[in-house]
């Protein structure tokens, strides 16, 4: 409710001061301060008390919800208390059941009733009919059935062999086929030695066989040293290598080397780029797209993108154990720094 207070600018002591009040349905009524202070407390206006009225319905809220929370955990303890009673149930009745069991065995025949139903039940011919019993081929699969089915085949000279996957047909022609890979044994000839007559005893015989001479190794003389060639240089091929050609093979090797510090080397490198500039902007940029597929460069993506991945800093990467390069971190700045000036 807002409130607009006007106080008449009379100063008789006859006519009392009024305020105008705007109640809460929008009607403006000019009142006295007696009337205002009675108005105050009473709850068809909205001007003060409201904090009131907003303690006692938390309040009651406050009480409902304690009454849900009690109702709730008397609930919660009466189903405990019904599972309690029905395992303590269960158990007494198991053991009774325990106990007839044990009972039934000062019986006559040493059983008790129930066990005698289940045996004569058992022993009658007519509950088993619908069973299907377990015959000697009832572990095989249907394709072993179909395609492995163990055949014994008669072949050549009474000799017995199990055609699993073989057909029979191939069997037969694969013996009848035998002969002919080895040879008629009745064919081979073996050579008679032959013998000489009248042969002079000092003279001897000499054999010769000319087989043996590659089985038996030639004898080297044992005192032979290995022949020493003279030691010479390999051979250095050299290439010319061109500006962009330099960029694109360019490594952290190359870098340190020209300069004593990553400063003194991102300057020199900065002014290979300024020459190409001056001699053709077309070469600038080729060597521009070499600097990006360089070594250097990659070690450089690599490092980024390892700190993005694991959350961590640059520092903590190259300082870490997962350092896979010896690149520092003002060489990495340098890198970064000479990136921003390219396009």
């Amino acid at each position: 409710m807002k409130v607009w207070v006007i106080l008449n600018g009379e100063n008789n002591m006859n006519n009392e001061p009024t305020i105008l009040v705007k109640k809460a349905n929008g009607m403006s009524v000019r009142m006295s301060l007696d009337e205002f202070k009675k108005m105050k407390t009473s709850s068809s206006t909205q001007i003060l008390g409201a904090s009131n009225v907003v303690n006692t319905v938390k309040k009651e809220e406050d009480k409902e919800n304690q009454l849900k929370e009690e109702e709730l955990k008397r609930k919660a303890d009466e189903i405990r208390q019904k599972l309690r009673d029905d395992i303590i149930k269960i158990r007494k009745e198991s053991e009774n059941k325990s106990t007839k069991v044990e009972s039934g065995y000062g019986n006559k025949d040493g059983v008790s009733k129930s066990l005698q139903n289940v045996v004569e039940n058992i022993k009658d011919k007519s509950t088993l009919s619908g069973i299907n019993r377990w015959e000697k081929d009832d572990h095989k699969s249907l394709l072993d059935d179909e395609f492995h089915q163990e055949k014994p085949v008669l072949v050549r000279e009474g000799e017995h062999i199990l055609a699993r996957t073989t057909p029979v047909k191939d069997v037969f022609v694969n013996e009848a086929g035998y002969k002919n890979k080895i040879g008629d044994n009745k064919n081979f000839q073996f050579d008679k030695p032959k013998f000489t007559k009248n042969l002079d005893v000092d003279r001897g015989i000499i054999i010769t066989n000319n087989k043996m001479s590659g089985v038996i190794p030639e004898m080297q003389p044992l005192n032979t040293k290995p022949l020493l060639q003279d030691v010479k240089p390999p051979k250095v091929e050299k290439q010319s290598v061109g500006p962009v050609d330099e960029m694109l093979n360019f490594t952290l090797e190359d870098f340190r080397r020209l300069g004593t510090n990553a400063e003194d080397s991102i300057s020199k490198v900065k002014e290979k780029f300024e020459y190409l500039q001056e001699d053709s902007y077309l070469m600038f940029m080729e060597g521009v797209e070499a600097w990006y597929n360089s070594p250097i460069y990659k070690q450089y993506q690599d490092i980024i993108s390892k700190s993005l991945k694991n959350r961590i800093p640059v520092a903590e990467v190259l300082s870490g154990s997962m350092a896979d390069s010896d690149m520092k971190l003002d060489e990495f700045k340098a890198v970064l720094k000479l990136s921003k000036t390219l396009y």
